[in-house]
């Protein structure tokens, strides 16, 4: 007796087969549920996606998943209108194919209130989307706050997302097809917290074309505080640091593959950041030596060295007086003479290895 679920707020529906009907009258409405978790062979009929979501109509957390090792037929699918869905997943539907709405539009386009979206290993989700170079169809609403893909290969232009200039939260990782064209600049305007790695040079190429448009409102700040990439040399481009400087406090770098040392053009990129607090180095596996001119970096409080195994001194000059934290897991006799050194003229500095 479905009437006895009515009052749910929470529901996981896992594969169960003829558990909605093939044809949904709109009898079955669970019009409390507000958080779903959806397996998507409920979704396998274009013509029943719509039908079977419309079941839950007061759904603000909607998260449509496979289960790992299963066989699952591929699903064409058009994101039906909500107007209460705030944050929605797909989560491993690597059969799951988006097509635009009948009416041309995208997910949601119309009053969407979609703040959040996540999409992880869903590689073929927008590989029938059409790119036409005259008049783009994007396929997320406007409304989003937050973006947030992980390996993703069908995605091949930033043109997509250029209409999402609200955002405050973006992360591409593992988007190797993924290109600088189209780029909106206007996407960073509201933008405080950037991602992007296992993207080639997509994190370099997005703020190079933001430091150097005219397009940006007059008296634009950068509002960015926390970036997190894989391509320092990049990065460390005086234009770049320069549109950063004034909110950046937390910068990490991790997985780069080819940064070795640091050229004085980068070294003096580098300290244009004077907002910076937070400074990370993560699995830079070729990386040899750290910035020479750490020491100038007058806000910094915390220095995180991890997985770098090729590092074998500090910086001649040392830290910032300024340091209250060193994470630093590089095996050297020199490094830990060094550090005992420089805890000695800064006795409020926690050092730890881990």
């Amino acid at each position: 007796d479905i009437e006895k679920f009515k009052s749910l707020t929470e529901l996981i529906v896992e594969r169960c087969d003829g558990l909605f009907p093939e044809e949904l009258d709109g009898s079955i409405v669970f019009p409390s549920v507000k958080s779903l978790k959806l397996d998507v062979s409920h979704l396998t009929k274009k013509s029943s996606s719509s039908k079977v979501l419309n079941c839950f109509p007061a759904v603000s957390v909607l998260e449509i998943h496979e289960v790992p090792d299963y066989e699952y037929e591929e699903c064409v699918m058009q994101f039906p209108s909500s107007s209460s869905l705030q944050e929605l997943t797909f989560s491993e539907c690597k059969g799951l194919v988006l097509v635009p709405m009948e009416n041309g539009g995208g997910i949601q386009e119309d009053k969407s209130l979609l703040q959040s979206l996540s999409i992880f290993n869903c590689g073929n989700l927008l590989c029938q989307w059409p790119m036409v170079e005259s008049e783009t169809i994007y396929p997320f609403p406007a409304s989003l706050r937050e973006l947030d893909v992980y390996l993703d290969t069908s995605m091949k232009s930033m043109a997509l997302l250029s209409n999402l200039t609200s955002l405050t939260t973006l992360r591409l990782k593992d988007c190797s097809n993924l290109t600088v064209d189209g780029f909106n600049p206007l996407i960073a305007v509201n933008l405080i917290q950037l991602e992007v790695h296992r993207c080639s040079t997509l994190a370099a190429d997005m703020l190079s074309e933001v430091a150097r448009t005219k397009l940006l409102p007059a008296g634009y700040i950068s509002r960015l505080e926390v970036l997190t990439v894989d391509d320092i040399s990049g990065l460390l481009a005086a234009p770049i640091c320069i549109l950063l400087a004034p909110a950046l406090h937390t910068l990490k770098f991790l997985f780069d593959k080819s940064m070795e040392s640091f050229t004085e053009e980068q070294d003096k990129a580098l300290h244009l950041l004077t907002s910076l607090q937070k400074l990370s180095f993560h699995s830079c596996r070729r990386l040899q030596s750290l910035p020479q001119g750490l020491h100038r970096l007058s806000s910094l409080k915390e220095l995180h060295v991890l997985w770098c195994p090729k590092i074998r001194s500090m910086p001649k000059e040392g830290l910032p007086v300024s340091l209250r934290k060193l994470r630093m897991d590089c095996p050297s006799a020199e490094i830990d003479e060094q550090i005992e050194k420089i805890k000695r003229t800064n006795p409020d500095l926690s050092v730890s290895d881990d």
